[in-house]
């Protein structure tokens, strides 16, 4: 599989290629407030969208590496 990182000042894009062709690029475009993932049709110039937070994305991130159950993760950060 080929995957591609581009970093700006205040985005991430990351594209998702299927080397065998028969699905079209995942592309994640990732901001400070708000993620978005999208992928057009072969035959159209709109793309399916789907928004999430910052926060559900990191979790999503984070259930590859689970095992089955409910989970609810913690802000760690501590202030100063």
């Amino acid at each position: 599989q080929m995957y591609r990182v581009e970093m700006d000042h205040d985005e991430i894009t990351i594209t998702i290629m299927d080397d065998h062709g028969n699905y079209s690029d995942l592309i994640i475009n990732s901001f400070d407030d708000i993620v978005y993932i999208r992928q057009f049709e072969d035959d159209k110039k709109i793309p399916h969208a789907i928004a999430i937070s910052p926060q559900q994305w990191e979790e999503l991130i984070a259930s590859f590496q689970s095992h089955e159950g409910f989970f609810k993760t913690v802000n760690r950060k501590k202030n100063v």
